[in-house]
């Protein structure tokens, strides 16, 4: 039974906010077909095994028993305790969210996010719509059953003001668990003020740019490291680099690829990975010397793209405080010939300390998805959707599939995002 406009609004704050944020209401989930269920189903294992050879292979160039140039790239412009904080850590991520694009021919994974937001809008949302009579295919508990997965005897989830936007999901889905996990419980805290006490578990809700807000981190980082805290999202700063995709995409190192990852899982991510350049100045000899598929050798050739030509989009690779939240995602063919020089110039001018990269632009399928307006009346939203389900890596090392949230945007706008016009539901495993 859909959804009532007088159901939805009863869980407004004064503000007509839920959980400290707005967004569109919808009388109905979004439904997935069969085949997009299974392939969401099973993807989280490829995931993984994806993060797993990234994490070999930038050890491997450490060491130099891979070119050493990648690691140096992953390691510009970080601090120099945090990257031997990252080399002594042997703690596996215990959480992937991908950014999924449903387009004409299947998803596209734009971002593998490792710190990701949104699961105590997703949890709540997916209460609603099961408790309203859906049947998720999926429990609504799920993200609760993840969490205390790698949470098993309680802990705390430390929350910096940078992601501060975050807080009030993260404190009910922390209520939550707690409830349904009253033997180990979990406390949200201020990274900023926060300080290791007895604490057996650190869950970080802040990506590792903001580390100087947090006065607590290299203690933590530390005591992370020896094993006497667990930490779901180690500090490995290196993993938090989008330049991977760039590194996945790179001719010169699919042989690699090849040897560290098994041959089901490299068919999968070249399907769904879209080709990736790093935007860096090189010598005759580097690996970026050539631009497959751009049909040139020179950004500055790349700078005078007509629109036509400017399907791309431009990003921060990461540790920055504009390459979360689509902060620095530019779409090539909606900007200026002036706009879209100074971002190759500003990417190539920061290519050592703030590496940028570029991907084939990615062209969503329109769906129709239904909608209350302000005056609760339904309306028929023509939009763009993204699908971001969450996996958690289990003590006994299966993947547990979470749910997954879908954002839907206006089909003029080209970035999606959680913003106050775009609809917010779970989704519907068939």
């Amino acid at each position: 039974m859909p959804l009532s406009w007088s159901q939805l609004n009863e869980s407004f704050d004064k503000n007509g906010e839920i959980l400290g944020r707005k967004w569109l209401f919808s009388p109905e989930p979004f439904f997935l077909s069969k085949k997009q269920s299974l392939e969401i189903q099973s993807l989280g294992k490829t995931l993984f095994s994806f993060q797993g050879a990234c994490e070999k292979i930038y050890f491997q160039s450490v060491k130099e028993t891979l070119p050493f140039w990648i690691s140096r790239l992953l390691d510009g412009g970080k601090p120099n305790w945090l990257l031997e904080t990252g080399k002594k850590n042997s703690s596996k991520f215990l959480l992937l969210r991908p950014d999924l694009l449903l387009t004409k021919e299947g998803f596209v994974m734009t971002e593998l996010d490792s710190v990701p937001g949104g699961m105590g809008i997703t949890a709540y949302l997916m209460k609603q719509f099961s408790s309203a009579g859906f049947d998720l295919g999926i429990s609504p508990q799920a993200i609760q059953y993840g969490m205390h997965s790698f949470l098993p005897k309680g802990g705390e989830i430390w929350i910096s003001q940078e992601a501060g936007e975050y807080k009030k999901e993260m404190e009910w889905l922390i209520q939550e668990m707690n409830h349904l996990f009253p033997d180990s419980l979990c406390f949200v805290l201020n990274a900023e003020s926060a300080s290791i006490k007895n604490s057996l578990a650190v869950y970080r809700f802040f990506e590792l740019f903001d580390w100087e807000s947090v006065p607590e981190i290299q203690k933590l980082a530390e005591l992370s490291s020896s094993g006497k805290i667990k930490m779901p999202l180690p500090l490995k700063a290196f993993w938090e680099e989008k330049l991977w995709f760039a590194l996945f995409s790179c001719p010169q190192l699919q042989k690699i690829w090849k040897e560290n990852l098994r041959v089901n899982h490299l068919s999968r991510l070249q399907k769904i990975i879209p080709f990736s350049w790093l935007l860096a100045d090189f010598n005759p000899s580097s690996p970026w010397a050539v631009l497959p598929k751009l049909e040139t050798q020179s950004w500055q050739e790349v700078a005078e793209f007509g629109r036509s030509k400017r399907h791309l989009v431009l990003k921060r690779s990461g540790f920055h405080p504009e390459a979360w939240g689509g902060k620095s995602v530019f779409i090539g063919h909606d900007l200026s010939v002036k706009e879209w020089k100074e971002k190759i110039y500003q990417a190539l001018k920061e290519s050592e300390t703030s590496p940028w990269l570029m991907q084939e632009y990615q062209d969503a399928k329109i769906v129709e998805h239904p909608y209350y307006a302000s005056d609760g009346k339904e309306k028929i939203l023509e939009g763009r959707v993204r699908i971001c389900p969450y996996y958690f890596y289990g003590e006994e090392g299966q993947i547990l599939l979470g749910g997954a949230l879908a954002t839907i945007v206006s089909k003029e706008k080209k970035k999606i995002h959680g913003m106050s016009d775009s609809i917010l539901v779970p989704c519907v495993f068939t």
